[in-house]
């Protein structure tokens, strides 16, 4: 077999590899899996935070919070407060800014937000 055929060979391989794992969007995958409680190290504290993803009913609302430190908090309370219902809004504001920071931190280190930033 000469090297045009094994491309040939090796590209359709490639595609049926890909077809097979392919599947139709389904909703109702997605909305299950930002219900799944994650988990992050937040070394510097030597804490696990876990916490579950956010959905963009939530984004819509934070969006809506003029100042950026209210915001991350709420990021941050939504967030968690989905994962631990221990958690409020009022002992998020007790913590030290560098405490919420490093936690924050790391959980958008594992998972991005992509916020546009208020003008």
């Amino acid at each position: 077999m000469d090297v045009v055929e094994r491309g040939k060979r090796a590209l359709r391989e490639l595609e049926e590899k890909r077809e097979a794992v392919r599947r139709l969007f389904n909703i109702d995958d997605f909305i299950a899996d930002a219900e799944k409680v994650r988990e992050v190290e937040v070394p510097e504290l030597g804490i696990i935070v876990r916490y579950k993803s956010l959905t963009n009913e939530d984004l819509f609302k934070v969006m809506k919070i003029e100042d950026d430190t209210e915001r991350g908090i709420e990021l941050l309370y939504l967030m968690l407060s989905k994962a631990d219902p221990n958690v409020t809004r009022e002992k998020l504001r007790k913590l030290s800014p560098m405490v919420t920071a490093r936690i924050l931190n790391a959980i958008t280190s594992k998972e991005p937000l992509f916020l546009a930033r208020r003008p």
